[in-house]
C-alpha cells in the first residue's frame, strides 16, 4: 500500500474528479450517481458473494501463488479494497473510460476498450496471464453491470460488486484457501498419525 495508494489509487480517483471539476464533463457521465440506489444494493448483496466465490475459486483452479495472510492482513486488505481500490477503479475504467467513451465510440467499442484497458493495467504487476485473463473478464462484468444494472449508469453495482470479487481473489478468499488447507493438512496428520498408532 505504500506505493499503490499515492502512485495509483490517488490518482485514480482525483484525475476523474478534477476533469468534472475543471471541464463540462458532468459526475452522471461518470457514473457519480445514486439512481436506483436500493435495486443496485440488492443485486449486489446477491452477485457480490457469488462473485467473490468465483473469484476465490478462479484463483484456486488457475492462479497458483502461495499466500499466508494473517488476520491483521486480512483485514487490511479487505478494508483497503473496498474503500479505496475499488471505488477508485470503477471510477477511471467504468466511470470515465466506459462512461465517457460511449458518448464519443458507441457503448459496444467502448465497453470493449474499458475492458482490455482494465486488463491491460494489471500487467506491469506481474500477476501472470491466467490472473490477467480473470481479471479482464471479471472488468467485462462490471462493465456490464455498469450498463444494464439497475440505474444504469451508476457505479454503485460494479464497485459493490467489484470489492467482493477483489476481496475473494486477493485478501478474505486467500486467507479462507489457506486456513482450509491448514485445516485439511491437520486433519490429515491427525489420520496418519492414528494410523501409526
Amino acid at each position: 500500500m505504500r506505493w499503490d495508494l499515492p502512485l495509483r489509487v490517488v490518482p485514480m480517483l482525483t484525475v476523474p474528479l478534477l476533469l468534472v471539476a475543471l471541464t463540462p464533463l458532468s459526475g452522471r457521465t461518470l457514473g457519480l450517481s445514486l439512481n436506483g440506489a436500493w435495486w443496485q444494493l440488492l443485486l449486489a448483496a446477491l452477485l457480490g458473494p457469488l462473485m467473490g466465490w468465483l473469484s476465490w475459486w478462479y484463483r484456486r483452479r488457475y492462479v497458483r501463488r502461495v499466500v499466508v495472510p494473517t488476520r491483521a492482513d486480512n483485514l487490511l486488505q479487505g478494508v483497503y479494497y473496498v474503500v479505496l481500490n475499488a471505488p477508485a477503479e470503477e471510477l477511471l475504467f467504468r466511470g470515465l473510460l466506459l462512461g465517457w467513451l460511449q458518448g464519443a465510440t458507441g457503448t459496444p467499442i467502448a465497453w470493449t476498450l474499458s475492458t482490455l484497458v482494465f486488463g491491460l493495467y494489471h500487467i506491469p504487476a506481474r500477476w501472470g496471464g491466467a490472473a490477467v485473463a480473470g481479471v479482464t473478464i471479471a472488468g467485462g462484468v462490471f462493465g456490464i453491470l455498469f450498463l444494464l444494472g439497475p440505474g444504469s449508469g451508476s457505479l454503485l453495482l460494479p464497485t459493490v460488486v467489484h470489492a467482493f470479487a477483489t476481496c475473494g481473489f486477493l485478501s478474505a478468499g486467500a486467507w479462507l484457501a489457506y486456513n482450509r488447507e491448514v485445516g485439511r493438512a491437520q486433519v490429515y496428520g491427525a489420520e496418519t498419525r492414528d494410523v501409526k498408532r
